[in-house]
Parts: structure tokens; sequence; C-alpha cells
């Protein structure tokens, strides 16, 4: 895992023959501009010498994005806090994110407020589905039934999975759109086959599956999507990260509005822990950042 605290942009313009063509290229540092500006440099000496070789292979200008979509690159966001085991980021619509090199986290997304007889059914085959099973559950009985089945089919995931990894640990959290799982057993690296084994068991999201690959580490939203708790301005500026001197005022503002509303909603829910309780300090550790700040142990409202 990666999120640099600074980063810099160096460009230069290459010719051979008749042919020119103007080459970006980022640079990261942990330490100082100065230092990712250096960096960016290295790298854009590297993709000229490559151009020569090759001009129309290289990439000409590296695409400037915070987290999804930034395939080998660091994760581009703020950051609002490190202890051992995570980083605290805002992400690119306002909220935080909890990132993690080597704590399991995975999202799994079902239908919200759908009963099982409805899509549920028809996506797993159980039992047949009418007409008129497809229709969102309009009474509480409904909507209690759907969650219901839900987590059942989630919970079936994992207790399939822990029937043959009977030390594994699993928190199990509902979220707005699904559920998120976090793994208390021991710490474990994104690529490793038994996590891909177990994105594949619980049928994880295939994006979030993608991107801890990419990124070499698990994450967790922490706070409200703005627009699930009424604010109808999304942040902005919309820069990614690092903004200028003179847009940050504007982006301070949006924060503390945000925040004020924010905390009064819940980004998830735990529910249960399946199998062995935590009992290592760092993983703990871990936890206790991700419950408390995402407020998993109210009754708030979650967004």
């Amino acid at each position: 895992m990666h999120i640099p605290h600074y980063w810099a942009e160096a460009k230069t313009t290459v010719t051979a023959g008749k042919s020119t063509a103007t080459l970006r290229r980022f640079g990261w540092s942990d330490s100082s501009y100065e230092e990712a500006l250096a960096h960016a440099e290295q790298r854009l000496s590297v993709a000229a010498t490559e151009w020569h070789l090759k001009p129309k292979a290289v990439l000409r200008r590296e695409r400037k994005v915070p987290y999804n979509g930034a395939d080998g690159m660091p994760i581009r966001e703020e950051i609002l806090d490190e202890g051992i085991g995570y980083v605290i980021t805002r992400n690119s619509y306002g909220a935080l994110c909890l990132n993690t090199p080597d704590v399991l986290i995975a999202d799994v997304d079902l239908p919200n407020e759908v009963s099982l007889t409805g899509c549920l059914g028809k996506l797993f085959g159980w039992g047949r589905v009418n007409a008129n099973s497809n229709r969102l559950a309009e009474s509480e009985k409904e909507r209690s039934e759907g969650y219901s089945d839900r987590h059942n089919v989630v919970r079936q995931r994992v207790l399939a999975f822990l029937e043959r990894r009977p030390d594994w640990g699993i928190r199990l959290y509902e979220t707005p759109e699904g559920f998120r799982l976090i793994a208390t057993q021991s710490v474990m690296n994104p690529s490793h086959s038994e996590v891909a084994a177990f994105f594949q068991a619980v049928r994880a999201d295939p994006v979030y599956v993608r991107m801890c690959t990419n990124q070499a580490c698990f994450r967790a939203r922490l706070t409200a999507k703005p627009w699930r708790c009424g604010l109808s301005e999304r942040m902005h500026p919309r820069s990614v990260w690092p903004l200028s001197e003179s847009q940050l005022p504007i982006r301070e503002k949006w924060v503390e509005h945000y925040e004020s509303v924010a905390r009064k909603f819940a980004s998830c829910r735990w529910l249960e822990t399946i199998g062995p309780q935590p009992n290592d300090p760092y993983i703990a550790g871990v936890l206790d950042v991700h419950d408390r700040l995402s407020q998993a142990m109210s009754q708030l409202p979650m967004a």
C-alpha cells in the first residue's frame, strides 16, 4: 500500500525526425514536494528514452485519478490520519476511507430492499419468480424480510468458506447496499491466494477486488455518502488531490458542512462475529478505528 503525502508532475518535449511529442509524468514522495518532483523527472527520463525506441507504445500523459481507475498508481487522496496498520483518507466525493495493507476487508453488494422471491430468487434460482416479484418492498414487513434473506445469503457463503478454515474469524457488517466482511484471524496480503479464494467464496464486488490487487491494500468507506444524507451539493472543487492553495478554503468550507451532517449517520452496522474473536492487537487496533469512525456499533441510520 502506498498513499504518498506529496505529488508533482514533470513534462518535456521530445523530438525524433519529424515527430514531436510532449510527455508528462507524475512523481510522488512521503518526504517533500522537491523529492516528488525529482521522482517525476526520473520517470519522465525513462519515458523519453522509451519514446525514442517505440513512440507509439509510450503513454504521453498519465491520468490524474484518485482511487478507482488508478491502475498501478499510488492512491491520490488527502491523508487525514495514519496509525499502525491503517491510513485514513478523504475520497473523491468527500467521505473518509480506511486503507489497510493487510487487514482483510471484503465488500459484498446485494440488491437493497428486494424480496427473496424477487431479484434474489431470480439471481440464485430459488423458487419460481412471477412477473410481480421484482417490485421494491413497500411495507416494513417486506423490507425486514428482504434484509433477513440478504443477510442469510451472505452468512451461508461465509459459513461454507469457514468449514474448510475453522481458524478464521469474520466480522459481518450491513452496509446500505449490501455487506462488509472483515477477517480477524491474521493479517493477509491482498495478492495471497487465500484472499482470492475468500473473495470468490463470498462473491465480493469485482471492481473492489481488482482495486485491492492493484493498490495492494484493503479499503472501507467510514462516513456517509453525501447524497445519501441529504446533501445536494457535491464536494467542490472536484479537482484531484492535491489542490492549489486558492482552492483549499472552498473545499474546507464544504467539508465542514458535510461532516456536520454525516456524523448523524453510520456507514455500516455490525451484525455478528462468526468464528473466533480477534486476539491480535494489531488487527484489534484497526478494527477499533473502523468501528469508531464508521459508527458501526450505533443505531444511527446508514448512509
